[in-house]
């Protein structure tokens, strides 16, 4: 499984999952299902609704990407992600290791102002300090894209 690079798609895939489950209760259930398929609806469109936010922010992603105007960042400091946990192994008979994704925080500068963006999910520690690409709409200077591909990470063990 590709490692996601927002909490967005696991939210959407947990709660469409959920619904499903609650759907195919209503539809199972020997006596009035109408209790369930509430919860089920409710929990579809949570999950979808979550869905279609993260494909507007990779829209914006792919905008700033292509049409955007590149700047030099600085990446200020870096936090783990402890709402998300995953376990994974590198190898087949290797342990299992719990690993929480990191975000950046950049600074950039333009037109003689400083902002600041965070990054997607880094899956190893990014380096405090080092130089990043961040890519901006010039007519809006604080909506900023830094690129991941850029930002210098300590690979883990």
């Amino acid at each position: 499984m590709k490692r996601p690079e927002s909490v967005w798609p696991v939210l959407g895939l947990i709660f469409c999952g959920l619904g499903a489950v609650y759907l195919a209760m209503a539809a199972l259930s020997p006596t009035d299902g109408r209790g369930w398929l509430g919860w089920a609806c409710a929990l579809l469109l949570a999950g979808l609704a979550c869905l279609l936010a993260e494909g507007g922010r990779r829209a914006r992603r792919d905008r700033l990407r292509a049409l955007g105007t590149p700047v030099s960042g600085r990446v200020e400091s870096a936090a783990r992600c402890r709402y998300l946990t995953f376990k994974t192994k590198e190898r087949l008979g290797s342990p299992t290791v719990r690993s929480s994704p990191w975000k950046a925080r950049c600074r950039y500068r333009w037109q003689g102002r400083d902002y600041l963006v965070s990054s997607c999910l880094l899956w190893d520690e990014p380096l405090s300090g080092a130089s990043v690409t961040v890519y901006l709409d010039p007519r809006r200077p604080r909506r900023a894209w830094p690129d991941p591909d850029t930002i210098p990470q300590r690979r883990s063990l």
